[in-house]
């Protein structure tokens, strides 16, 4: 987990600095205390949750899991998973990539030309398949990952990718201290974004379609109105310098539901901006993880995975209210 334990500031107090959301009724669910969360999948009535102690899946939004490790190797840290039909994707720290096409009860390698193992970010585009890994670039496979082939034209040979995104015709690599980098091609060739995204500021989760995309780094969130060609901070409420406890609160994922969008970051639990990203409030009510590192939405529910403090869930019409002390332009 290099990119992700790269940015742990976890600071206890954190949370008196910004105003809690009116009606966020967090609920752990299924009995996962202890386990790190790292990734989770929606693919139909599934929920798939990718950990340190294998895959689990929900068949009933959340409310229970159950392990489906069958083909997995033991003891393997799960960082990312990606679903489509009846495929399922699961990325390993160290083992590489993992199939299963019967929702999750078997599952084997599919790993033949993938030659860095630590596969961050996963992503499935049509019959594309990228894989982003920690240290060899961007590998793509066209036969649901029987092969894979890199592709790093212009990428910084060895550096990091944490996260992989498309929108529209342009497809985004969040990288380990390289900022931002696009491919309009596939892959074939890549391309530095300069931006205010800089260097020595890890990109850790990308969202968003169209013109509008948001990224998640150490120093917050950033938004793009233009398709990714230029960047503006957008996370002034993650800010705490007031306490003068950390200057910036690592945003580690991100999720949307209609126009909410939420938040995961590393030491301040869950925020919510419900216009346009220009406010943002907490809504951490009952949650007792404050390490977020995935989010997904399920039918009527925010599902939130935690470092070493399982899963959580609460009804999306609870994360509401509250107004934040902190907006651009203040």
């Amino acid at each position: 987990m290099k990119s992700r334990a790269a940015i742990l500031l976890v600071c206890l107090g954190v949370f008196l600095v910004f105003p809690q959301g009116s009606a966020a009724k967090w609920v752990r669910s299924g009995k996962l205390e202890g386990i790190s969360v790292l990734a989770l999948a929606v693919n139909g009535d599934d929920i798939f949750a990718g950990t340190d102690n294998g895959v689990f899946r929900s068949t009933d939004n959340g409310a229970n899991w159950t392990a489906v490790n069958s083909g997995l190797p033991e003891k393997t840290i799960f960082m990312c998973l990606a679903a489509s039909g009846a495929r399922i994707f699961a990325g390993s720290m160290g083992k590489g990539v993992f199939l299963s096409t019967d929702r999750g009860a078997s599952w084997k390698p599919v790993n033949s030309g993938l030659s860095d193992l630590r596969v961050m970010s996963l992503m499935i585009d049509g019959e594309k398949l990228f894989a982003a890994t920690t240290g060899g670039g961007v590998f793509l496979s066209t036969d649901n990952g029987v092969g894979w082939a890199a592709v790093n034209s212009g990428l910084p040979e060895g550096t990091s990718v944490n996260c992989i995104f498309k929108s529209g015709n342009s497809l985004f690599a969040g990288m380990d201290y390289r900022g931002l980098f696009v491919s309009t091609d596939s892959g074939a060739s890549w391309k530095e974004i300069k931006s205010i995204i800089a260097a020595n500021n890890p990109v850790s989760c990308l969202i968003g379609g169209g013109e509008n995309l948001l990224a998640g780094s150490v120093q917050g969130i950033f938004r793009s109105t233009d398709g990714g060609l230029s960047w503006e901070p957008a996370s002034l409420p993650f800010e705490s310098a007031m306490l003068g406890i950390l200057p910036q609160t690592s945003v580690v994922c991100l999720a949307v539901s209609g126009s909410n969008i939420f938040a995961g970051t590393d030491g301040a639990g869950v925020f919510m901006s419900s216009n346009q990203k220009k406010s943002w409030v907490m809504v951490n009510s009952g949650l007792k993880s404050s390490q977020v590192y995935a989010l997904a939405v399920s039918g009527d529910y925010l599902i939130a995975g935690t470092m070493q403090g399982g899963i959580w869930r609460s009804p999306l019409a609870d994360l509401s209210g509250g107004k934040s002390r902190f907006s651009p332009g203040q």
